[in-house]
């Protein structure tokens, strides 16, 4: 999840390219199958303002973008406000736009909607991941990416309820796999033991 109209600083540049290290790294697993016209589909749970899904859409051929869209300011200041206790402020202001942090909740909808209107190979599902897992067959999809909810229930509850979706020796992963989020790293690795691999922007990885 990018945060952006309030937009972040550095953290873009290292979320950016672990995206896309992500996205490579997936892609070239899945391997020849891919070469040969191999018609790749995604989940993402957790799009914001659709920057992410963006991204996604230039290295799958289908992104499925789940999300509520319904953000609420004291909620999301209160995430950051987790994450501030777990860095220096002066860190932390060098790589927000302080000044403009309470739009942090304005306008998200509308913002994914203009980020992603010209890429037709993005699918809008709106509801939350639990609501819309079940519109999915089994073994349906190649890759999920869970940004959403980050307690740690709502986490166990997004990994648990879309591995079955995914096909055999395809991925599942996730943002925030950090010191600031213990309990996103508790949940993953009670469940899949622990990442393959994780990127410079907080992104992990399992093959299933």
């Amino acid at each position: 999840m990018m945060l952006t109209n309030y937009r972040m600083r550095e953290h873009d540049r290292k979320l950016i390219d672990g995206l896309y290290d992500l996205g490579a790294y997936v892609l070239g697993r899945i391997g020849k199958e891919v070469e040969d016209g191999y018609h790749t589909a995604m989940v993402e749970i957790g799009c914001y303002r659709g920057e992410s899904t963006r991204i996604w859409s230039t290295m799958f051929n289908e992104v499925y973008a789940i999300d509520p869209w319904e953000y609420e300011t004291a909620y999301m200041l209160r995430e950051f406000n987790h994450v501030c206790k777990q860095q220096p402020l002066e860190k932390i202001k060098e790589e927000l736009d302080w000044e403009n942090i309470g739009t942090i909740a304005t306008g998200v909808e509308d913002s994914f909607d203009e980020v992603t209107k010209t890429r037709k190979n993005i699918f809008k599902m709106k509801g939350t991941s639990m609501e819309l897992c079940n519109t999915f067959e089994e073994e349906e999809l190649d890759f999920v990416y869970i940004d959403g909810d980050h307690s740690y229930e709502a986490v166990v509850d997004d990994i648990m309820g879309w591995l079955p979706k995914l096909k055999p020796n395809r991925f599942i992963a996730g943002h925030d796999y950090t010191g600031n989020y213990p309990q996103i790293k508790e949940a993953v690795n009670t469940i899949l033991q622990k990442p393959d691999a994780v990127f410079q922007d907080g992104s992990w990885v399992c093959m299933i």
